[in-house]
């Protein structure tokens, strides 16, 4: 997400910054509407939890 924050700020649009990246701009919106708002720590105990649920499932 960052690096393709990287080259719109640089001018690119999205679909042009995707490609540059290597993904779709379709994953592009799907990750920015799921993960857009969170920063580092948020993430990270995100995915704890995620883990610890599949563990006890």
């Amino acid at each position: 997400m960052r690096e393709i924050d990287v080259h719109l700020h640089d001018g690119l649009d999205v679909v042009s910054a995707c490609r540059k990246v290597g993904i779709s701009d379709k994953t592009y919106y799907y990750w920015r509407k799921k993960f857009g708002g969170l920063g580092r720590p948020q993430l990270s105990e995100m995915k704890a939890l995620k883990k610890e649920n599949d563990r006890l499932k």
